[in-house]
């Protein structure tokens, strides 16, 4: 279909998308995946972001893959680990901002500001996350961070989930739970799978950290921000939808679509 001088191709939800040149194309799919909202993720995330943001190419999904295979920050950092199969054990969710998982994960080199850790807390059901360069992994960090980044943000949950550390098992932690009359489950020693959604996050965020510093590997702190951004717009494969969709019912406006327009935006805006 063509509204003005622009092609546009309806797709299979029904959303005109508008198409592109080969040089369009091209910028598109750099900025999506090394841009500010990029994240340097992978060639099917890059292609259903692009997607979402609504544009389309022929060979939208074949060329991300092969941008992906051929972007040396992917390339260097690209380590697989291979964990061997367990059985899977359902979690029944009760809604969203229901359950939280919270943990710190170790940051070396510390940054030029200090910071050694990064707090970082998921939402089981929507997989939103939030995250804080820290100085310390203390129990005041972690009861302040949990305060004004989860609750007063998005209420208060029914239940959080930490490991035994003493950072999350303080007397901060258990007064702050009491009083708002919240579940504290930890996960079994030795065994961090146990509180996974945590733990899945802090590998991609650590991943795309890896990616998107360059060689300023002291200024993660300055990345960590767009790294989260790239995270909440991208879509999860639990849930079929980005966590910022889930969250507010509509998807993010991206840096490129201010500067080529779509109108999947203008509708979205309505």
């Amino acid at each position: 279909m063509i509204v003005g001088d622009t092609l546009y191709r309806r797709v299979i939800d029904t959303v005109l998308r508008r198409c592109f040149t080969h040089e369009e194309a091209e910028k598109v799919l750099n900025d999506c995946h090394s841009g500010a909202c990029g994240g340097h993720q992978s060639g099917y995330a890059t292609a259903q972001k692009i997607l979402r943001a609504g544009y389309f190419w022929p060979t939208m999904f074949k060329d991300c893959i092969t941008a992906v295979r051929s972007c040396h920050a992917c390339e260097i950092f690209n380590r697989k680990t291979r964990i061997p199969l367990a059985p899977l054990h359902p979690i029944v969710f009760v809604g969203p901002f229901a359950k939280w998982g919270i943990d710190f994960m170790t940051c070396n080199p510390t940054s030029v500001g200090g910071h050694g850790y990064i707090i970082v807390a998921v939402d089981y059901f929507t997989k939103w996350a939030e995250a804080m360069p820290t100085l310390n992994n203390s129990g005041k960090m972690a009861a302040l961070f949990f305060f004004n980044h989860v609750v007063v943000r998005f209420g208060v949950p029914q239940a959080i989930v930490t490991d035994h550390g003493s950072h999350f098992r303080n007397h901060m932690m258990v007064e702050l739970a009491a009083k708002l009359g919240l579940s504290h489950d930890s996960s079994t020693p030795y065994y961090l799978q146990a509180n996974g959604q945590v733990e899945a996050i802090n590998k991609v965020l650590k991943r795309m950290l890896q990616r998107m510093i360059g060689v300023h590997k002291r200024r993660w702190h300055l990345i960590l921000y767009s790294a989260l951004w790239a995270y909440r717009t991208s879509v999860r494969n639990a849930t079929g939808f980005t966590p910022f969709q889930l969250v507010y019912g509509l998807e993010a406006v991206l840096p490129i679509q201010c500067e080529i327009s779509s109108l999947k935006l203008a509708i979205d805006l309505l």
